[in-house]
């Protein structure tokens, strides 16, 4: 099977989890942009043929409230909160992008992640941000994946819009599966329920099934993450879960992907 299986988030020390797999979504950016250092020293820890998901800081894709702000660095200048967000043709937005965008030069990931929230509902407005936000992009090699949160979306609609600009979706193959694209991007949450209740050996083998003849791309984020990953490397990939221990971890200093 062609199947990556990886984390959301490191649940163990780095040199340890790039041992078992190759894979790794940073969810923390969606929140909080790092400094270049950081960004590096993330570059310069990564093996050559580690495959890194960065999810897009929330000044690009999420208004600035006052239930989210707090936890968002760097902070917004609270009488411009109202203007990030959404993809919005707005000062804002643009220099959320380009901090960002720095950010993903140094690290050069696989996938850049854009999440939208359940407010980003499909209007004109909504539409006519997006496409002229995507349009403008410098199109690097990483793969765009869009996450939606609610928004009622058609079908037809969200096949249109990823057709057109470009995206994979990202989705939880428990509880639906992608309507389009040339891979499988999923995000594991919980199966068919909170993200305390691990998968059992049956929930793992129908999520094989899942994954059919695509690419796939299989990120846990339960808190039980480290072992269901590791469960599923077993039901995909029975050799590479038995040599996982021993595999080489060889990292080369400042470079790229």
């Amino acid at each position: 099977m062609n199947v990556r299986i990886g984390c959301s988030g490191f649940p163990v020390g780095r040199e340890r989890y790039f041992r078992r797999f190759s894979a790794a979504e940073i969810r923390s950016t969606l929140t909080q942009i790092p400094r270049r250092a950081t960004a590096e020293r993330w570059r310069d820890d990564f093996p050559d043929d580690a495959e890194i998901s960065l999810v897009v800081w929330q000044g690009v894709t999420h208004p600035c409230t006052n239930g989210n702000v707090e936890r968002l660095r760097p902070k917004p200048d609270r009488s411009r909160m109202l203007r990030y967000g959404h993809f919005r043709d707005t000062l804002e937005v643009r220099n959320a992008w380009a901090r960002f965008e720095e950010v993903a030069d140094v690290v050069e990931p696989k996938f850049l992640v854009f999440k939208t929230p359940g407010t980003f509902y499909p209007g004109a407005d909504h539409l006519r941000d997006m496409y002229r936000f995507f349009k403008g992009l410098r199109r690097r090699r990483a793969v765009w994946v869009w996450e939606r949160q609610g928004g009622g979306w058609e079908d037809r609609l969200v096949r249109k819009v990823c057709a057109d600009l470009g995206l994979n979706p990202c989705v939880d193959p428990m509880k639906e599966m992608p309507l389009c694209g040339g891979l499988n991007y999923f995000r594991l949450g919980g199966a068919r329920g909170p993200r305390d209740r691990a998968f059992s050996d049956g929930d793992l083998k129908e999520l094989a099934g899942r994954c059919g003849q695509k690419p796939s791309y299989v990120f846990f984020e339960t808190k039980s993450m480290w072992r269901d990953a590791r469960r599923f490397q077993a039901v995909t990939d029975p050799e590479a879960y038995r040599l996982a221990e021993h595999r080489p971890v060889r990292a080369s200093a400042r470079r790229g992907f």
